[in-house]
């Protein structure tokens, strides 16, 4: 699991893109160019290029401007009361399912260095979870101040971590997943076995369980705060 800063931090953009081709008739006494000697001159009109009206953007997953707007609407966006909301934009959001990506491990060092940023990242097939809450079970490392770290040490760090909380008791092969949040106050790294669950209910539980600050809710990219306090 990954968690941020507490605050608010949704948003969404629509960007609409087209594309419009304008001609008039020619001018009937206009000279057109010479055809070459011998070469036969055709009266059809030359075959008109296939249109794609299709809009770029539109096969983007992305949350409803409706979901957001009552989210950011919220008093309390951790508040108990949005998780039937938050589960209904995580069964709004199957399309992501078909948008994961790949990652090899000695690139996701670049994302530790963003501050509030992280990632919840399997092993066993170098995904990035892109869906659901993600929640942290066990093995926690701290990383102190990533800032004074270069790419090849803090890559060191995570081959390491790797290698040994995937043999640990906490580690579940084919669930378990490596999660990591950087504390943009301190340029601390929390490292952690995490798992992601697709009731965000469910998440709270496990994250109270394991006395958890907060959760990661992977389809607003924001955490969720519990009444843990463990990073």
């Amino acid at each position: 699991m990954r968690i941020s800063s507490k605050k608010w931090l949704v948003g969404a953009a629509a960007i609409a893109l087209g594309l419009a081709a304008c001609g008039g008739p020619a001018d009937e006494n206009a000279a057109g160019p010479a055809s070459p000697t011998g070469a036969e001159t055709s009266t059809e009109a030359p075959a008109e290029e296939p249109s794609n009206d299709t809009d770029p953007q539109s096969d983007l997953c992305e949350v409803s401007s409706e979901h957001l707007e009552e989210l950011e609407q919220a008093d309390e966006p951790s508040a108990l009361e949005l998780d039937e909301l938050r589960n209904e934009v995580f069964a709004a959001m199957e399309c992501r399912d078909a948008e994961v990506e790949t990652v090899e491990l000695a690139d996701l060092s670049t994302l530790m260095y963003v501050p509030d940023g992280g990632f919840t990242w399997y092993p066993e097939t170098a995904e990035l979870a892109n869906r659901g809450f993600a929640v942290s079970v066990g093995g926690g490392q701290l990383v102190k101040d990533i800032r004074d770290l270069s790419p090849n040490e803090v890559e060191e760090i995570l081959v390491d971590y790797v290698d040994e909380y995937q043999d640990s008791e906490d580690w579940v092969p084919g669930k378990s997943a490596i999660g990591a949040w950087q504390n943009p106050d301190t340029g601390d790294v929390a490292l952690n076995i995490s798992i992601v669950e697709d009731d965000v209910t469910a998440a709270r539980e496990i994250g109270l369980e394991h006395d958890q600050l907060a959760i990661f809710d992977l389809q607003l990219m924001t955490s969720v705060w519990t009444d843990g306090v463990t990073p």
